[in-house]
């Protein structure tokens, strides 16, 4: 280990994350929990950590939810670059690898990635995957978006989707989503790996791999090999029956899945129990980081993905935290987001409330809400657009929106609207999955599984979700700038987050105003 490269990289990020995490990955547990409040500083640390040890000569993969999020980690890799200056050429570049959805130059009309596609279509690209020339531009140039490798492959007349696969799987340091993760074909196109780093892990506590009907899935048990597959969808599309070619396609990714499968109703859905895929992770990968800003409680969190592992936790104290830079607020007046309180009055009480809030503080705003029903709802009253894309924030010239925790935008990724981070985020309700009959049956396989009682697990799943969701979105405001996040639900006074209630609308607008004045003082 070069002491001197890692104290280096480190020395360029410090003031990008929090003195508490700054040492997090120095544990000698192949397996290692880390826990931090959205804003800490986890992915520039996680990229950092993860070009060092690339530069050290260990093959190392990242794992974030979405290509946004992807996006702002090649953008994280090339600021670090940059802040290293000349002995940035001792690091890799870090290489993503996406879906065919995002990088096929001639993309299916149809939402389902039809296996074979390249051969329906007889793609002018399916014979020119790569040259050398692009591999040498991607293992030592660091691009900044997905985009932009697409442009680089395009320019050169090859397929985007096979040249970054076959250049990604023999690059030390690659970034991927996490359905690259979970699903074990998409993995073993990583080539080896060495060390794992998983952000935003606390979205894999109910890994379903695949959904189809149960009628579909029923009337086409197919017993075909991969290639017999891909032959059978292929014909079926040439010579016309398009319905058909997509109906087999969506059986065989259903049938090669991973996961226990479950039927619930007219539908059969797949469920990789968690310790069950990091343990296959683990055969080969010797170190594992397992990241969120909300592995709460810890101990669930290390019965379900580590059952038969030992693990080791680094947890920065706090979930939300009061700073100069960032204000966290309860407003206990009664109102919440329980399912049996949504009527018209709760929601006319809501808007009443966020328009006070809003007027006074004259800031950009994004208000926050449990799900798209209900912000179309809550829409109805504040006369506001619902915005669910962060692509759609740079776009709009209002300076108040609407969007649905769970959503791109809550979770991963610096925000800006018309070009300006949002200084206040309220959340109106709590974002608490939904009691149906899917999450109620895997709650059942979990309590079989893993000798849990399923009223206790009920719970504890219930709260570790809300909460996460909650965090992550509490994260988008704040990050660059001062922010404030207000929180609108009684309920979450139960639970020990410890940041200030206020049973008075008056007193909050008041040390809000306090608190942003004293930045505009300085």
């Amino acid at each position: 280990m070069c002491e001197s490269r890692y104290e280096e990289i480190l020395g360029v990020i410090k003031g990008n994350v929090d003195k508490e995490l700054l040492r997090a990955f120095e544990s000698r547990s192949r397996a290692v929990f880390i826990r931090a409040r959205a804003g800490a500083g986890k992915t520039y640390l996680s990229v950092a950590h993860a070009l060092y040890r690339a530069s050290e000569g260990d093959k190392v993969a990242i794992f974030v939810r979405t290509r946004s999020e992807i996006n702002q980690v090649l953008r994280i890799a090339s600021e670090i670059r940059s802040r290293l200056g000349g002995k940035a050429t001792e690091l890799p570049a870090i290489t993503p690898i996406t879906g065919k959805e995002a990088l096929c130059r001639f993309p299916p009309q149809s939402t389902v990635v039809l296996k074979g596609w390249c051969r329906i279509i007889e793609c002018e690209f399916l014979n020119n995957k790569i040259n050398d020339a692009f591999r040498e531009l991607v293992q030592h140039t660091q691009f900044i978006s997905i985009r932009e490798y697409l442009i680089q492959a395009r320019d050169m007349h090859l397929c985007p989707y096979f040249a970054l696969q076959l250049v990604a799987s023999d690059n030390a340091a690659i970034i991927a989503t996490h359905p690259y993760f979970i699903n074990s074909e998409l993995f073993e196109r990583l080539g080896d790996r060495d060390v794992l780093i998983i952000d935003e892990a606390h979205n894999l506590l109910k890994p379903i791999t695949a959904r189809i009907s149960a009628k579909e899935f029923e009337e086409s048990r197919m017993d075909l090999d991969d290639d017999e597959a891909q032959n059978m969808i292929i014909n079926l599309w040439r010579r016309g029956n398009r319905r058909r070619a997509i109906a087999i396609s969506r059986i065989w990714n259903f049938m090669r899945s991973p996961g226990k499968v479950i039927r619930i109703n007219g539908e059969y859905i797949k469920v990789f129990l968690p310790n069950e895929l990091i343990e296959e992770r683990m055969r080969t990968a010797r170190e594992i980081y397992i990241i969120s800003s909300t592995l709460y409680p810890i101990n669930l969190y290390k019965k379900l993905f580590m059952r038969n592992i030992e693990a080791d936790t680094k947890i920065v104290p706090g979930f939300l935290e009061n700073t100069k830079k960032k204000m966290h607020a309860i407003l206990g007046i009664g109102l919440t987001s329980r399912y049996e309180e949504r009527d018209e009055k709760t929601f006319r009480l809501y808007a009443k409330t966020i328009h006070e809030i809003v007027n006074e503080l004259n800031k950009t705003t994004i208000v926050f809400v449990p799900s798209k029903d209900f912000a179309r709802r809550l829409s109805k009253e504040l006369k506001w657009d619902i915005v669910l894309n962060e692509n759609y924030l740079y776009q709009i010239e209002t300076r108040h929106v609407i969007s649905v925790m769970g959503s791109k935008i809550s979770e991963g990724v610096d925000i800006s609207m018309g070009g300006e981070e949002p200084k206040l985020a309220i959340i109106a309700g709590l974002p608490y999955p939904r009691r149906d009959k899917e999450y109620l049956r895997i709650i059942k396989l979990y309590t079989k599984h893993y000798k849990i009682d399923a009223r206790t697990l009920l719970t504890i799943m219930e709260t570790s979700e809300m909460l996460s969701r909650l965090i992550q979105t509490a994260g988008r405001v704040g990050r660059k700038k001062k922010g404030a996040v207000i929180i609108i639900d009684d309920r979450i006074t139960r639970i020990p987050i410890k940041i200030p209630t206020y049973n008075n609308i008056t007193k909050l607008i008041a040390d809000l105003k306090k608190f942003f004045k004293e930045d505009q003082a300085s």
